[in-house]
């Protein structure tokens, strides 16, 4: 959906993004929990559905596309990323109560570095090759000015 950019502009925007080789290792777990095919993460990545345009194989960066954001945080941190950003901030100043963020949709599996090997991660950054930049961009604060601040796909391109 298009907004448009006087509208989008009153509004503070923020995206979650999540560390890319944790991403991979819950979906491939979601997969097998929920009925997928039994595979080895390491077929999992080398699986035809993942590396043929499956929806939940695509770019973090696809899914976000051409937006403005003001902020981006971290799924792995998201309850204490979300509470630094200044409409939180400035809620909590005025006194707000605010209840802490329920951890929704969690998938168990393994830590990524029990499961991704440096092949693998070189095959998931060869796939995803924006979005570790673009999560590694959500761990800095204070975020950059207004204007400059925008998720581009396209080869290697993250601004921020």
């Amino acid at each position: 959906m298009d907004i448009p950019a006087t509208i989008a502009a009153r509004y503070f925007c923020f995206a979650s993004v999540r560390h890319p080789w944790d991403r991979a290792v819950s979906l491939w777990a979601y997969c097998l929990a929920h009925g997928g095919p039994d595979l080895t993460f390491a077929e999992f990545i080398h699986d035809w559905q993942f590396t043929a345009g499956w929806f939940y194989g695509k770019s973090q960066t696809d899914f976000l596309g051409e937006v403005r954001l003001d902020a981006l945080v971290r799924v792995e941190t998201l309850r204490s990323d979300v509470m630094t950003l200044p409409p939180i901030q400035a809620a909590i100043r005025e006194g707000a109560k605010l209840r802490p963020l329920p951890r929704m949709n969690a998938t168990r599996h393994p830590p990524w570095q029990q499961v991704v090997t440096p092949e693998l991660r070189q095959v998931l950054a060869d796939r995803w090759p924006d979005d570790l930049a673009l999560w590694e961009a959500a761990g800095n604060t204070p975020c950059p000015s207004r204007s400059t601040r925008t998720a581009s796909t396209g080869a290697s391109r993250v601004s921020w």
